[in-house]
């Protein structure tokens, strides 16, 4: 059993903004509901991508670290599309999708052996060499499954009015997951590897504030009831550290 959590951001508009808007034909009460709207799915990002590319969300035969020559950076000693494979004969259920950062798949896309075997399933051998890259639909039907995701987002581990400090969100990890976008319980007859609980709709609000600014000003608030959940982790496969 669990129950969601309440995630909401506020942003602060001074009514004397509100007033100039009228006249400038500019909103400030809705564009801060977007922006802050914004942040919240930002933030809803980073806890999925936090949960799933974490090793001990993975049962212990279902994750390995990568290192060295197995790693798919090393285009010469490892090949990525057998270890995939051999993983996804030890997962429960099969992955019907993969979950990769933009660095792991950079590396991934290019690796010979993928463009090679891409080439082969699609007749086009005669005589072409094994570079360049390949499409993320064709990794899908080559590793049959339904999608990759490539994870593209950076986050900003500083303060407001500090210097950015950019990282990538997603790291260079991998994840094969059996996710079931039709379930509504975690008791389907088909499993899934993880799901987000949601209580109600998403709420955004104004709520007066007469304690900032001359004239007063609004917060306005966004949030979400939700619960980021790995309901089955015999349904997913984690690589960690997959390129170097």
């Amino acid at each position: 059993t669990d129950s969601t959590e309440d995630y909401c951001l506020d942003d602060f508009v001074p009514n004397k903004d509100v007033v100039n808007g009228q006249v400038t034909n500019y909103d400030p009460l809705a564009i801060a509901a977007e922006n802050t709207a914004m942040l919240v799915e930002m933030s809803r990002e980073k806890r999925v991508a936090d949960l799933i590319f974490t090793l001990g969300t993975y049962a212990a035969s279902l994750r390995t670290t990568l290192s060295g020559t197995s790693q798919w950076s090393d285009y010469t000693n490892s090949n990525p599309v057998d270890a995939i494979m051999a993983a996804k004969d030890l997962m429960l259920v099969d992955a019907n999708v993969i979950v990769i950062g933009r660095q792991a798949w950079t590396k991934f896309r290019q690796h010979p052996k993928v463009v090679s075997m891409v080439l082969n399933r699609s007749g086009n051998n005669g005589g072409l060499t094994a570079s360049g890259f390949v499409s993320r639909q064709a990794v899908a039907d080559l590793l049959e499954v339904d999608e990759v995701l490539v994870g593209d987002a950076f986050t900003n581990a500083s303060k407001p009015g500090q210097t950015a400090s950019y990282a990538r969100l997603w790291g260079k990890h991998c994840a094969m997951l059996q996710i079931n976008r039709s379930v509504r319980n975690t008791r389907a007859a088909l499993p899934t590897f993880g799901m987000t609980a949601q209580w109600g709709e998403r709420i955004a609000a104004t709520i007066p504030d007469a304690r900032r600014g001359l004239m007063g000003g609004q917060i306005v608030r966004v949030g979400e009831h939700v619960k980021e959940l790995v309901t089955f982790q015999e349904c997913g496969y984690f690589f960690q550290n997959a390129v170097a």
